[in-house]
């Protein structure tokens, strides 16, 4: 476990920080103790007072799904998502589309999203960035952790993605069922392809981003000075990401 934390520390990390957190853990190889290991080494850096936060996302998943907040699995996010998701105490939000779970002294902040929009304005990135909530893409690459450009882009509504509306099924607190149209923001075209090069190589430039490597992985972490920039960014070249 102090060898992860080291890493973590490296990274930046300090006590105090709420994080989001993706990750692939399969990338350093074993770790003794497996996601328990990795959950306590990463809340003895941030304390016990920090939230963290993972995406528990449904993206792809068919229309005909019902979306339970308390037991429907996330699809593709990794075992460190599931093991938070799963933790006692843990909150979901409602976004039937890309939705989180989190776990700590913030973790009510996603009780306050509707789930009527998947990101931007009125989503869990705009509520969980505002809070300044870091990323840390622990055994990720860049393009891991690409969903708060996506959110970024559609905070700037960039030309080349649309809003559509997707009918999913929710199951409310009190068990009942509640329809509704969940806000996506989708390339217009398959033409258009993107490149997030540019936003990691700004972040270094601007000696925002933090990386830091273990065995035969490296992790990043970016602080919500990041967002700024990388909005920023997009608005003075909204098709910046464009190959």
């Amino acid at each position: 476990m102090l060898e992860l934390e080291n890493h973590l520390r490296e990274l930046g990390l300090k006590e105090g920080q709420d994080l989001i957190v993706h990750s692939a853990l399969m990338n350093f190889g074993v770790i003794e103790g497996g996601v328990k290991t990795v959950y306590h080494a990463i809340r003895n850096v941030v304390g016990d007072q920090a939230t963290i936060a993972v995406p528990t996302y449904l993206v792809g998943t068919k229309p005909e799904l019902i979306f339970d907040p308390k037991v429907t699995p996330s699809h593709a996010c990794g075992v460190f998502s599931e093991y938070i998701r799963n933790k006692k105490g843990a909150m979901r939000s409602l976004c039937p589309l890309h939705n989180h779970s989190a776990i700590g002294s913030k973790a009510q902040l996603l009780r306050t999203v509707d789930g009527s929009v998947s990101m931007g304005p009125g989503s869990d990135f705009w509520v969980l960035h505002e809070a300044g909530f870091g990323s840390l893409l622990l055994g990720c690459p860049f393009s891991d952790g690409a969903t708060f450009s996506i959110h970024l882009e559609a905070v700037v509504q960039v030309p080349f993605r649309k809003w559509i509306d997707l009918k999913r099924t929710i199951v409310l607190e009190d068990g009942s069922h509640k329809v509704i149209r969940c806000k996506y923001y989708v390339r217009k075209s398959d033409e258009f392809v993107e490149d997030l090069s540019p936003i990691k190589r700004n972040l270094e430039e601007l000696g925002i981003i933090r990386e830091a490597h273990l065995r035969k992985a490296s992790s990043l972490f970016i602080p919500t000075e990041g967002y700024t920039a990388t909005l920023d960014l997009f608005v003075s070249n909204p098709t910046v990401t464009l190959v």
